[in-house]
């Protein structure tokens, strides 16, 4: 079972992915793990340090992004404000967040926004990558 396991994960990162994903995370260590991370899961990736360039670039971007994931707890504009300001540039927009906790309200809140999965600070490689997959599938079954 183990093997299947690790076979699995070999064939996914070595799977090349068309999408483009915009990390947010004003931690600079943990934002070139998940950079590379997402890179070597075959992800084309885009960068941000707070929720103002995360916007920025965004908007700059907005036709090749097709996932965000973003950190809540940001410096200046807050994650929730972020969430709120690319969910009015973009009511379809999808968007992951990871955070060590999230109160009940939040999330709530969140979710309406556009966040479509929640993901739990410290978090493994493979739960990215598997989150990732999961809401990129999702909206291609949602097209069809």
């Amino acid at each position: 079972m183990r093997k299947s396991l690790e076979m699995e994960t070999i064939t996914q990162t070595q799977t090349r992915h068309h999408e483009t994903i915009l990390i947010v995370e004003d931690d600079e260590p943990l934002l070139r793990l998940l950079r590379f991370f997402l890179d070597d899961g075959g992800y084309h990736v885009l960068c941000a340090k707070n929720g103002e360039e995360a916007i920025d670039t965004y908007v700059a971007h907005r036709q090749e992004i097709d996932l965000v994931l973003t950190d809540l707890g940001l410096p200046g504009l807050t994650g929730k404000e972020e969430i709120l300001a690319l969910e009015r540039i973009n009511p379809s927009i999808r968007i992951i967040c990871a955070s060590g906790y999230v109160d009940p309200a939040l999330r709530s809140e969140i979710c309406q926004a556009g966040v479509k999965a929640i993901v739990s600070k410290p978090y493994a490689p493979q739960e990215i990558l598997q989150t990732v997959r999961t809401v990129l599938d999702s909206r291609a079954k949602e097209e069809r």
